[in-house]
């Protein structure tokens, strides 16, 4: 990095490119993102919730994943502008794409203090066909991918000499939403955990840390009570329907994997995860991958383990207990970049002279006399 104040062209230079590479991802996600709404992912939330009370949002749970925390924010846009403005049922998701982005950037700086490398961060984010399907698509994983790169921002920043009331809170803040946002993020928060307590505890890194003013020791302790501080409140929000989730696994996902052993599904879910972010050809970028983790030069040496325990330490869940798994009929879909631009032409459900969503009503009815 370089002095701003002494290097005033440069400065500006850079700050053109930032901005410039930020209005491309902008423009990428906002294309067609007033297209008509029910295409893929989508149908599922807009006839079992677009309607609902903020009651039944918050208490019920059933096949195919609930992203609640997301659904509230719809249901708060679709008041507010109508339940047929799809620009509105798809802001959430477009403005923490947005918001994503800038964060990658501002995450890249702090783990390798260089500019040329959050840049290209920035700009792989900017083009990357998924992160464009999430971010125009009225589902939860869009919000789902800011609020974790959000909590992971606050740890680097809670590492470092910071308010830590302040970086406390939003991490705690982030990664509960996230959790409220899909139940399954808990292995991503259990892998930031790990990280976090690795990095401090481990004793050929713990000395990295030194110049905090605050032990180690003393910091990983802070940390504990942040996550379970926590697990605490994700498990109070999900008190009102934790009969319906435990219900849901078992009769739905949990018998995708009957007969699968513990190894084998550690190691399905890693493999089909790589195949789900890099298909097809771009499965060459996973070298460069491998190589920016090992040699990278990193601000810390332990922040170089950053990707791989948020990637392997939640492995020991399923290889332990035997319940994990990636849910392939969601996000195989929008791997294919076709779809950034076809998503929009599937079920979209309005027939003039009956209900804008005519599967709806029925839809609500069934799920009522569900157990």
């Amino acid at each position: 990095m370089f002095d701003e104040n002494t290097h005033p062209k440069k400065a500006s230079n850079a700050r053109a490119v930032f901005y410039g590479l930020m209005a491309l991802g902008t423009g990428l996600r906002f294309y067609q993102l007033d297209r008509a709404l029910g295409g893929g992912d989508e149908n599922q939330i807009l006839l079992e919730y677009m309607d609902a009370s903020f009651k039944e949002i918050v208490t019920t749970y059933f096949a195919g994943g609930h992203h609640v925390f997301h659904t509230v924010l719809i249901r708060l846009m679709t008041l507010g502008f109508g339940d047929e403005n799809a620009v509105a049922a798809r802001f959430p998701a477009f403005l923490s794409g947005i918001l994503c982005l800038w964060l990658i950037h501002r995450i890249a700086l702090r783990m390798f203090d260089s500019a040329a490398v959050a840049r290209l961060s920035l700009l792989i984010a900017a083009i990357c066909p998924i992160h464009i399907y999430y971010s125009q698509t009225a589902r939860g994983y869009s919000l789902l991918m800011f609020l974790s790169a959000a909590a992971v921002y606050a740890a680097l920043r809670l590492l470092e000499p910071s308010s830590r009331a302040l970086w406390g809170t939003v991490l705690t803040v982030c990664a509960v939403l996230s959790v409220y946002v899909m139940p399954t993020n808990v292995y991503f928060v259990f892998g930031l955990a790990g990280w976090i307590f690795l990095s401090l505890l481990a004793p050929f890194w713990k000395d990295e840390f030194a110049s905090s003013g605050v032990s180690p020791k003393r910091q990983a302790w802070w940390f504990l009570g942040l996550f379970l501080l926590t697990a605490a409140a994700s498990y109070l929000l999900y008190l009102p329907m934790k009969d319906q989730m435990i219900a849901e696994a078992k009769n739905y996902h949990l018998e995708k994997f009957v007969g699968t052993s513990n190894p084998a599904l550690a190691g399905k879910i890693p493999a089909e995860t790589l195949t789900l972010i890099f298909p097809g050809a771009t499965a060459w970028f996973l070298p460069f991958l491998l190589a920016g983790t090992v040699w990278g030069n990193t601000v810390r040496r332990s922040y170089r383990l950053l990707p791989l325990c948020v990637f392997f330490l939640p492995l020991l869940v399923p290889l332990l207990t035997g319940v994990g798994g990636v849910s392939a009929d969601l996000s195989i879909q929008p791997a294919d970049p076709g779809r950034l631009h076809g998503g929009g032409h599937g079920a979209d459900g309005r027939v003039s002279g009956t209900d804008r969503w005519p599967q709806r009503g029925a839809n609500r009815c069934r799920r009522r006399d569900r157990p």
